[in-house]
């Protein structure tokens, strides 16, 4: 499938313009430690196997879908190996639709089936060695994304941020420009966003929290993603924006989707939202202040109190224990998808 009924609806109001498309990436290995590439009918060049999300599934049902589509094969994603996003996830096809992905890398373990390109999207499949992939004329992203795979770290990677506040120190919140631009041409209709959100540690191992202006509940920092922006980036621009602390992401806690993201707001906006959770700790804190528009207050919890502010339907879908451990393996929910 080319393109899924959810974008096709977006580009007939939209035309060409630039999308951020969440998606998924998957890692396959054979015995001999070698890794599954797929060789793309539009460019005739090799990458690895993905696609796009769509609006209810959850990250894990993609990367079941995407590889019994391309490659005829059932599989399970047993760990997330990395999250990336920005520049070098952009691209502009033949017809000059733009999108710029926000991928959630997957190690996936082939179960049944034989490798078979689809002859659609996918024109021929192949094991390759680091070796015999570095030979190959790769997308940077594909680059970028085996560099990581290869070097045998069991941490989830993500590009680190270089983000910095604006020299004016203006911290902006509220809808982006980008969303902005979007809800003239769609109206209310629905729209997936990749999303991040900040479970910020102090040196106590405090967790920081802000008491959002729209419902007065006390949340993590959370907010869209904007389009050039790794995850990385994005999760500092939000905290920094939404309670004036800088800080460091040190781990993925999690990557979730799917039907439970989805929301209608006051206004009739229909969204859902691709969350990557980060664990941060706090870089400067002298501007700890809510801003006033997304955030009421703004106030470090011991992790027992922050456990017992948080809504239970936030922990329940990150699947947060009273023991925050951003050392630990990358959460997400389990494929449930058959074809």
């Amino acid at each position: 499938m080319p393109i899924s009924d959810y974008l096709r609806g977006l580009r007939a109001k939209v035309g060409t313009d630039l999308l951020l498309v969440p998606a998924v990436t998957m890692v396959c290995r054979d015995e001999d430690g070698r890794v599954l590439l797929a060789r793309h009918a539009d460019n005739d060049r090799w990458a690895l196997p993905g696609g796009s999300i769509d609006p209810d599934e959850t990250p894990a049902d993609a990367a079941v879908r995407e590889l019994w589509e391309e490659a005829g094969v059932r599989a399970t994603p047993e760990r997330i190996l990395g999250v990336y996003g920005g520049p070098l996830f952009t691209v502009t096809y033949p017809n000059g639709d733009q999108i710029v992905s926000v991928d959630t890398v997957f190690a996936c373990r082939i179960d049944s089936g034989t490798l078979a390109a689809d002859q659609d999207e996918i024109t021929e499949l192949r094991y390759f060695r680091e070796t015999e992939a570095a030979q190959l004329d790769l997308p940077s992203w594909v680059q970028l994304v085996l560099a990581d795979v290869f070097r045998h770290n069991d941490a989830t990677c993500f590009q680190p941020s270089t983000w910095r506040p604006p020299a004016n120190g203006v911290r902006k919140g509220g809808i982006s420009d980008y969303v902005r631009g979007l809800r003239q041409k769609i109206g209310t209709d629905l729209l997936l966003m990749p999303s991040v959100g900040a479970l910020v540690y102090d040196a106590e191992g405090n967790v920081l929290l802000q008491q959002r202006s729209d419902n007065s509940r006390w949340s993590t920092p959370v907010g869209g993603m904007d389009p050039g922006e790794t995850p990385a980036d994005a999760v500092v621009r939000e905290v920094w924006e939404e309670t004036g602390v800088l800080v460091e992401p040190v781990g993925v806690l999690g990557v979730y989707g799917g039907p439970k993201f989805r929301n209608t707001h006051p206004n009739g906006d229909q969204t859902a939202s691709l969350f990557m959770i980060f664990a941060c700790r706090v870089v400067d804190d002298s501007g700890l202040s809510p801003d006033g528009h997304e955030s009421l207050d703004v106030r470090y919890f011991p992790q027992a109190e922050a456990m017992a502010l948080l809504s239970k339907r936030w922990q329940q879908r990150t699947g947060m224990t009273p023991v925050l451990d951003h050392t630990a393996a990358a959460r997400f929910d389990p494929a449930t998808w058959q074809p």
